[in-house]
């Protein structure tokens, strides 16, 4: 197995990966207007919906060009509320990655359980000082979980099945799961989420991508399942975290795993494993 954690702006990085090279992508892009995030220069615009749309638009056009025909991206995504607007941002990111040529498949809704405090509640205090008709704010405890395809290879292969308990679990269209507790993030998601959908939407040494790795999450549940990976975070400030997620420890480093980090912010050149097809039978 293999892993490559790629410093850099996915849409740079996306350029330097062969056409059609990745089997799944799992990613939760930034949230829209949470001032939570560390600047960077790269980073995805926050400044304009507008802004914010254009910059997913490319990232996920080039992560369109590397997927695989057939493979699926899926996409975790929360919608933006606040005192003076509302956006619903799942509906904008399924028509661009549609506009990109992906085909919307399905969504699971996760709900935070037992009153997790969402992160788009900015107006329910506001609501609280003022409780009357009109003046109503939610606190959202709910993400989306959009699935998109790319083309339409409907090929099942019989090498790998889910057990009985996770096709009872995954099927059902809403996951309550608790939320991450990971702190030096400021959105991270928890380990369920990425292991359900690489375990529904890929088999063992496939190659799993995340273009907004953040805190490491879908990086290290891809290895913990034997898929290969290439995680992507334009900050670099979130390197020590996502060591620390991947579980970088001289066990990890003594196993079968050949780990990679690449500066490609500082120059360093990517040199991606050849890809070697999988034989299903």
């Amino acid at each position: 197995m293999w892993c490559q954690i790629i410093i850099g702006d996915a849409r740079e990085v996306l350029d330097q990966i062969p056409h059609s090279y990745v089997d799944l992508i799992v990613t939760s892009p930034p949230y829209f207007a949470l001032k939570k995030y560390p600047e960077h220069p790269k980073a995805i615009d926050m400044s304009s919906l507008e802004g914010y749309l254009n910059d997913l638009r490319e990232v996920f056009g080039k992560c369109f060009s590397v997927l695989k025909d057939g493979s699926f991206a899926c996409v975790v995504v929360g919608q933006y509320t606040s005192k003076d607007s509302s956006f619903f941002i799942p509906g904008h990111l399924v028509k661009i990655l549609e506009d990109v040529g992906f085909r919307y498949k399905r969504e699971h809704i996760w709900v935070k359980p037992k009153g997790t405090q969402g992160i788009w509640n900015r107006g329910t205090t506001e609501f609280l000082k003022k409780p009357y008709p009109r003046n109503t704010m939610i606190n959202i405890q709910h993400e989306h979980i959009l699935i998109f395809q790319k083309g339409n290879d409907k090929r099942i292969y019989e090498k790998e099945k889910l057990t009985e308990q996770e096709i009872k679990e995954y099927s059902w269209s809403v996951w309550k799961i608790p939320v991450s507790e990971v702190k030096e993030h400021p959105a991270p998601f928890p380990e369920e989420i990425p292991k359900r959908l690489i375990k529904m939407y890929s088999y063992q040494s496939e190659i799993v991508l995340d273009p907004f790795l953040g805190s490491g999450t879908a990086a290290k549940v891809a290895l913990d399942l034997n898929r290969n990976c290439i995680g992507i975070e334009v900050n670099p400030e979130y390197l020590p975290l996502i060591k620390r997620s991947i579980d970088l420890t001289q066990k990890r480093l003594l196993s079968s795993v050949d780990f990679k980090i690449v500066r490609y912010d500082m120059g360093q050149l990517i040199e991606l494993p050849v890809r070697s097809e999988i034989v299903f039978t």
